[in-house]
């Protein structure tokens, strides 16, 4: 009785002692992003992030409450979110990914009388997300 106890424990110990160590290297910070928060003026403004990490993505964009993807609202055939380099313009903002280490954020004018917050979350595919948070002034 005391061997299967034994057992057991050994057995416990062990499948924990891995799943922390797998955890730890699932999340390690790839991409490492110069700043993750940024505050515009009301007149439109305009940030380059910078990255140590090569392989991410811009994975989504949010501006106040509308939420924007890159694979759903963006139609064109040569647009591909992995590649090395692509420009997403919306009416109200650009998000150029202009090599695999910069990144470029464009903000238009804030005319709704209310501050509004936009985010833009990078990604290494499975791997790590990360986020860059605007807050912009309102006029």
């Amino acid at each position: 009785m005391n061997k299967i106890i034994a057992l057991l424990l050994s057995i416990f110990f062990f499948c924990s002692c891995s799943e922390e160590e797998g955890l730890e290297e699932e999340w390690v910070n790839t991409i490492k992003l110069s700043t993750n928060d940024v505050e515009f003026n009301a007149n439109g403004d305009s940030v380059i992030i910078t990255t140590e990490g090569d392989s991410w993505i811009v994975d989504q964009i949010w501006l106040s409450s509308i939420k924007y993807r890159g694979h759903y609202t963006y139609t064109n055939e040569d647009f591909k979110p992995d590649s090395t380099a692509y420009t997403i313009i919306e009416e109200d903002f650009v998000v150029e990914k202009r090599d695999k280490n910069t990144l470029f954020i464009l903000l238009g004018d804030n005319t709704t009388g209310f501050e509004r917050t936009m985010g833009v979350r990078v990604s290494t595919i499975g791997q790590y997300n990360n986020a860059i948070m605007i807050r912009q002034r309102a006029k």
